[in-house]
């Protein structure tokens, strides 16, 4: 009698109506791009971004009004000196006409060059939204640029960084589609040797992407899009859709092949395969969930985005996928590719020696085995001690995107005297004392060194309720630097509550972009161990309640850190070296983009208790039928094999193309996951999981009834396994 879950009933309405099925998955994923259409993206601005007092101070002076306008910077550059002069003259002309333009001031000689000079451009309206304004003019600098072509004339800012993301984020969206699709093709096509087969993962994981971007964009106006959404749904959702669809398709042509009329094996697939599928898509959403306990706003974007395609994926595998396999029954294994056809799918005793021969020194000495294979993830992990975080910066945006070239030079030419902090106090109602006391706090600032110079401390600048006021401090030491920090530390801990304490109902905080990064720091390590934890608790128990075992449960928790850590170990050696720069188009800034492990952690921990799961479910099967350890194990694996490193490499594919793309941080994460997923296929799997159950025997299973039952201590050969070979894949749940 066949299971009767919730996959296998949804798979039998799907299978008798396919064609409403496929129309109605249509029309939904449909609905989901006309929705996006129509409403948009909504993008968070730097004040939605930032958390702490830092984020408190950027939504203050957004809420009263006392932002500093925008500023776009034009550089002029080689030549002679007359030529620059008139290049600076024509740029003030043609900027001086637009609209979106408040002013435009002088050229700015460098100090540190004698051949390049600034004209700052002061924007119109919200500086949170300038990158929407700033079109005109690096349209009127590109004029300007062609008229003079012996100079260099540039645009950079924070508006123009931002609309070249933008720009290229779309592009390397395009382009990873376009990389992903033929690259994933090739995989599917080596897994199954039929043309229809290996199209079905791939179209299936479209239509999940492009959903779950339809989707997005709607959630965007509750958790505002940090800028990753698209690209994040498109590297996880090609990964996840053609895992799934790929375990699906795979075990329905095995049991059609095992019955001459086919039988039930779209029931079959989804009593089985199906509901591996939710299981591990409620894995990868739950472990998803943890970052949402990070409460940054960067987190919950790049959470919510993972958990829609994921959950995209398990849906459209239930429904639609069931009914595809129905009406393409008869033409699912054409057209064939001759040669890998007959590889694929060759039913004779001879197919299945690969596994059981990779298995022999974990039956051999399953001691020795473990000790090597864990000593080697170690080693592969250590240098993950090394591991240095750090907030995305100007040098770890593409070079080439020209308003970031532009800002290198900038930052060269114009060296910021030191960094800024903004100090900014909100009253309950009016308060005449505010705008005073700020300027007593700058006064013993300057006293203590803190901050010189005439240009060293701002205006005073209140709202027009006069509830709100800000001062900006520039002190001696640059941005990050610990020289800045420990001038954090001075206001915050001395000069703001002092300015305070004789008032009640009075909020003053302290924001900049080295207080940002200061709070942005901070509340990760705060919060990291509460993620950590509840991700592996988590997998911990759902492992010992599937299995019945509280041992199997702290195996698979030990077996997710080592993969992990040996993960981390990889992005330390490639990324925070420049031997792998020229391979894989990068700037080494010796530091890893902060979101990146912790986003790595979560995602990798869901995706291995998949395969997890899909292999220890046989050997379990096995050993609960009074089956010796060793056979149960070996016919686990080789069962599981196939279809756990085929999933494994079609989702290294996928990240492979994401490799390539112009974000360091998807480099970082495409090489982090790629890497986990073929450890964890090829060596957790093959090595280091049997080895560990082989070890501790029965004791694997305790509390459960395996642990209790008698210990078979026959040593069978690996032929019972070959004997298998024409069996149905295994049941897995």
């Amino acid at each position: 009698m066949k299971p009767d879950n919730i996959s296998t009933r949804i798979a039998r309405v799907s299978a008798r109506h396919p064609v409403l099925a496929i129309l109605v998955w249509v029309l939904v994923i449909g609905a989901c791009v006309g929705a996006s259409a129509a409403t948009g993206m909504r993008s968070a601005t730097s004040a939605e971004l930032a958390v702490g007092d830092a984020g408190q101070a950027a939504r203050l002076m957004q809420e009263a009004g006392l932002e500093e306008p925008a500023t776009e910077y034009v550089l002029i550059a080689g030549g002679a000196a007359a030529d620059r002069t008139s290049a600076a003259t024509r740029v003030t002309a043609e900027l001086g006409g637009i609209a979106d333009v408040a002013a435009v001031a002088g050229a700015v000689p460098s100090q540190q060059r004698t051949d390049l000079l600034m004209v700052p451009v002061v924007l119109r309206g919200d500086p949170q939204t300038a990158y929407e304004r700033v079109e005109s003019t690096r349209s009127a600098v590109e004029r300007v640029a062609k008229e003079f072509p012996a100079l260099s004339v540039e645009q950079t800012g924070s508006a123009s960084i931002s609309a070249g993301l933008n720009e290229q984020l779309a592009n390397d969206f395009a382009s990873a589609e376009i990389l992903s699709i033929p690259v994933t093709l090739l995989v599917l096509l080596l897994v199954f040797g039929a043309f229809v087969a290996a199209v079905i993962p791939l179209v299936l994981a479209l239509t999940f992407v492009a959903g779950s971007v339809g989707l997005s964009a709607l959630v965007s106006h509750l958790i505002p899009d940090s800028g990753t959404t698209s690209n994040v749904i498109l590297l996880v959702g090609m990964a996840v859709g053609v895992d799934y669809s790929l375990f699906y398709v795979k075990r329905e042509r095995e049991e059609r092949h095992a019955r001459p009329d086919g039988g039930d094996s779209v029931e079959i697939a989804a009593a089985t395969s199906g509901h591996a599928v939710v299981f591990s898509g409620i894995a990868v959403i739950v472990s998803m969930c943890g970052l949402y306990l990070v409460g940054d706003p960067s987190f919950n974007s790049l959470a919510s985005a993972a958990v829609i395609v994921v959950a995209v994926a398990v849906g459209g595998s239930l429904t639609v996928l069931p009914a595809l396999l129905v009406i393409l029954r008869r033409v699912l294994d054409r057209p064939r590719v001759p040669f890998i056809w007959r590889i694929t799918n060759k039913r004779t005793e001879a197919a299945p020696r690969l596994w059981p021969a990779v298995l022999k020194p974990s039956l051999r000495r399953p001691l020795s085995t473990l000790i090597v294979v864990t000593l080697g993830l170690i080693a592969l992990g250590l240098p993950g001690l090394q591991l240095s975080l750090a907030a995305q910066r100007v040098e770890d945006l593409p070079a080439g995107i020209p308003a970031v070239a532009a800002y290198e030079k900038l930052s060269a030419g114009f060296p910021s005297v030191g960094a800024q902090f903004e100090v900014v106090v909100r009253t309950a109602g009016r308060a005449d004392w505010v705008a005073d006391g700020l300027r007593g706090l700058a006064e013993k600032a300057r006293t203590a060194g803190l901050v010189s110079g005439d240009d060293a401390v701002s205006e005073v600048r209140t709202s027009a309720d006069g509830r709100t006021s800000v001062i900006a401090l520039t002190v001696n030491h640059a941005d990050g630097s610990t020289a800045a920090r420990d001038a954090l530390t001075a206001l915050r801990g001395t000069y703001v509550p002092a300015l305070t304490a004789q008032h009640d109902g009075v909020t003053a905080v302290v924001g900049g972009q080295t207080a940002a990064d200061h709070d942005y720091d901070r509340n990760m390590q705060d919060k990291l161990p509460m993620v950590v934890g509840f991700v592996l608790l988590f997998s911990l128990i759902v492992m010992a309640i599937t299995f019945r075992s509280l041992v199997i449960g702290v195996v698979t928790l030990v077996m997710n850190l080592m993969s992990t850590a040996a993960a981390f170990g990889v992005l330390v050696l490639v990324f925070q070296n420049s031997w792998a720069d020229s391979l894989l188009d990068y700037r080494s800034t010796g530091t890893i983009i902060s979101w990146v492990p912790l986003f790595l952690f979560v995602i990798l921990v869901g995706l291995s208790m998949d395969y997890h799961v899909f292999v220890l479910h046989r050997v379990y099967e096995e050993a609960r039928n009074r089956v010796p350890i060793r056979d149960a194990v070996v016919t686990g694996i080789v069962h599981s094999a196939g279809v756990v490193t085929a999933a494994a490499l079609a989702m290294a594919a996928v990240f492979s193309v994401f490799a390539t793309l112009s974000f360091n941080e998807f480099k970082q994460l495409a090489i982090g996951l790629g890497v986990a997923v073929l450890l964890d296929a090829f060596v957790i799997r093959a090595f280091l999981l049997p080895s560990t159950l082989l070890v501790l025997g029965r004791a694997a299973w305790w509390p459960g009834p395996l642990s209790r039952r008698r210990n078979d201590t026959g040593v069978p050969p690996l032929a019972p396994a070959a004997d298998t070979a024409d069996e149905p894949a295994p049941v897995s749940t």
